[in-house]
């Protein structure tokens, strides 16, 4: 593989090397040649030669490859892969990993997701011996971006943070994937011991309470708005109004509250399942509980002792298997009644889902700021976890927002509830939001 030292313009190129790869690419597969010329004519890159001890690519500012010792980095990074069966490659960088593993098996079956098309395109003009990957056992992939992510595969990083509008979601789900098993032992670092401690806290109390149960859910309506906290919900609250004099059920999220109870809506059930919320939020929701006399309270057996006691309404409570370690007296059998996990708005939405409504309106479902804003009406930075916000996700209308890794896991949890059960509509009503999959639009 020969890099050839320029710094590239994808509209205007014009080269033999180009050309050469380019006419065997439409022989090989005409059908990509077409899609990446028309990915060509809408995205810019900034591309130059990366040298070190090795030639590399930097696009963007991020560099495709080591520059110190190309081939053992790619060596190291297809170990794990088992290269009798079929083998994804979710982007082509420039190309070192294919490459390695043809060096251990030429026959092995390769599909290479073209994360970024109009990047493989520039390197059609940049790379003088590509042509040579255009083989039956390679299967270069335009793909769509609900594309599922399977394993027995290489991630290229710096693909996952170069153009967010071209195939963000995908680009969300693989960061995700990534990221998991050091969120689970993050997660279990962090959470471990407070969740104990709040087993522990509740113990006696749960005695006295008890668990959600189907019979909780029959006053649900077939038709059900689920209010999460993100800045847009205030931006709907209007079309909340309505639909609730309409006498649909509301299922709040606790944060979304803050928001609810500026405008007087209370809302049929309340979700809470965080250790902290009411202690880091009690400023701004639940100010007057008596507001919610007539509301049901769903929570987790983890939920703040304080908040439990001094809810006014129906109270019924969830668990998980693990919980019984210390909750000894509670039946195992009724564990998960609702899935639950990372966001309350998941939560919520496996409330609704258990009552088989036909439709779920999501309003405040964001998975993104609002510039700076990251909830609705909540502005209090010392009581919002916000982070380092690493990711940009594309939003309804069309713009690319600022986010963080966890809101993008559990963004991904709910596209899969709703792929799960498309015999339900879900509405999406956060112009300024994350694009949720399966989830349809509502301007």
């Amino acid at each position: 593989m020969t890099l050839i030292k320029i710094f590239f313009d994808i509209k205007t190129m014009s080269n033999d090397i180009f050309d050469n790869n380019f006419s065997k690419l439409k022989a090989f597969n005409s059908n990509l040649a077409i899609a990446l010329n028309a990915f060509s004519l809408k995205t810019e890159y900034e591309i130059f030669i990366d040298e070190g001890k090795e030639i590399g690519l930097t696009v963007d500012g991020r560099q495709l490859c080591s520059h110190h010792n190309r081939d053992g980095y790619a060596q190291k990074r297809i170990n794990l892969l088992n290269l009798k069966q079929k083998i994804t490659i979710y982007g082509f960088g420039i190309g070192d990993e294919i490459r390695a593993i043809l060096n251990k098996n030429p026959k092995a079956s390769i599909d290479v997701v073209l994360l970024n098309p109009a990047l493989f395109y520039a390197l059609l003009g940049i790379d003088d011996e590509i042509y040579k990957l255009f083989v039956p056992n390679i299967n270069f992939i335009v793909p769509e971006d609900r594309l599922k992510v399977v394993n027995n595969a290489v991630i290229s990083f710096p693909e996952l943070y170069i153009d967010p509008k071209t195939f963000n979601s995908l680009k969300m789900r693989l960061m995700n994937y990534l990221d998991n098993d050091f969120s689970i032992k993050e997660f279990n670092r962090v959470f471990k011991g407070l969740i104990e401690t709040a087993l522990k806290n509740n113990y006696e109390l749960l005695k006295n309470e008890k668990l959600l149960d189907t019979d909780d859910l029959n006053d649900i309506t077939d038709t059900v708005i689920v209010t999460a906290a993100g800045p847009s919900l205030e931006d709907n609250i209007e079309t909340v109004k309505t639909l609730k004099k309409q006498g649909h059920t509301i299922i709040a999220v606790d944060a979304s509250l803050a928001c609810l109870e500026k405008y007087h809506i209370i809302p049929d059930y309340v979700v809470s399942c965080d250790i902290w919320v009411y202690k880091n939020l009690k400023n701004s929701i639940f100010k007057d509980f008596d507001f919610y006399k007539n509301s049901t309270l769903v929570y987790s057996a983890t939920s703040e002792k304080e908040l439990i006691t001094k809810f006014t309404g129906k109270k019924r409570f969830i668990f998980k298997p693990e919980n019984t370690e210390i909750l000894d007296f509670l039946p195992k059998e009724k564990a998960n009644f609702l899935i639950f996990y990372g966001s309350v708005l998941n939560e919520a939405v496996s409330l609704a889902l258990k009552a088989k409504p036909h439709t779920i309106k999501l309003f405040g479902a964001d998975f993104a700021f609002k510039d700076s804003q990251t909830h609705s009406t909540i502005t209090d930075k010392a009581v919002i976890s916000v982070g380092e916000v690493k990711v940009n996700v594309l939003c309804n209308d069309g713009k690319i927002q600022s986010s963080q890794r966890n809101f993008c896991f559990y963004r991904e949890e709910l596209e899969k509830e709703i792929e799960l059960h498309k015999e339900v509509r879900f509405e999406n009503y956060s112009k300024t939001g994350a694009v949720i999959q399966g989830a349809h639009f509502i301007s």
